[in-house]
């Protein structure tokens, strides 16, 4: 046999059990804790959430979005080098995977977490899942605070633009429950006032409108502020229509 082959073959025992003890190193525990206090954010909001503990971990990671949330984005910050994490097709996972042990994730990741737009406040908690070969290494989790947000802009739904009305139309229109609607003319004085009841509102102007083009928005405010105005409506007004 050549030298060199034999060379080779004395070799291949000791790669053997290079190879096991690699396998064999043991992994520290994932403790991973959020943010504190947790980060706030409105509903459809997108805020940033800071985890920490991560400790020279390999195998894969997975995270889940807090209830009523979404993942805008996770970055896995691996030893030797960063890349985005795998989302799942409705963003509430996200997944970092690290080819060997030795590309392991840095102290401190980040998430960049949206709120659902009809999420109900309080305290969301996620999960994240560290497995090595098959097997759960450790668990951990975070938090984000959702915080009350203004009610959305109410819609108007009549009298439609382009119509023709008399002096004293009903206006109408949908919204959130419990709030005040303020419908108001182009000059932003107000025209009537009312209350939303099962997602919907309805008032006539006082004083009556004059003849002429009318433009018309609302707003809503609840015990959390003010909504934006809603889209205009814009109609004529022909006191012969009352008649």
């Amino acid at each position: 046999m050549p030298a060199i082959l034999r060379s080779a073959r004395r070799a291949m025992p000791a790669l053997a059990m290079i190879a096991i003890a690699v396998t064999a190193t043991a992994h520290p525990a994932l403790a991973v804790d959020g943010q504190s206090p947790p980060p706030k954010a409105e509903p459809g909001q997108t805020v940033s959430v800071r985890l920490d503990g991560f400790r020279d971990i390999g195998g894969q990671v997975v995270f889940t979005a807090p209830s009523q949330t979404t993942f805008a984005r996770v970055t896995c910050n691996l030893g030797n080098g960063d890349a985005n994490a795998t989302l799942s097709a409705d963003r509430r996972t996200a997944t970092c995977t690290a080819g060997f042990y030795f590309a392991a994730l840095k102290a401190t990741q980040y998430a960049r977490v949206t709120v659902d737009t009809d999420a109900a406040p309080g305290l969301k908690t996620g999960r994240v899942r560290h497995s090595y070969q098959g097997d759960v290494v450790d668990q951990g989790n975070f938090s984000i605070e959702v915080e009350p947000g203004v009610p959305p802009a109410p819609v108007i739904t009549r009298p439609p633009s382009g119509s023709l009305r008399g002096t004293a139309p009903e206006i109408e229109g949908t919204g959130q429950d419990g709030a005040t609607v303020i419908v108001r003319d182009a000059g932003g004085d107000p025209v009537c006032v009312t209350e939303v009841a099962d997602g919907q509102w309805s008032c006539t102007p006082t004083p009556p409108f004059t003849n002429g083009e009318i433009t018309l928005t609302a707003t809503q405010v609840d015990d959390n502020g003010s909504s934006e105005a809603s889209a205009p409506v814009t109609f004529t007004v022909n006191s012969l229509i009352d008649l």
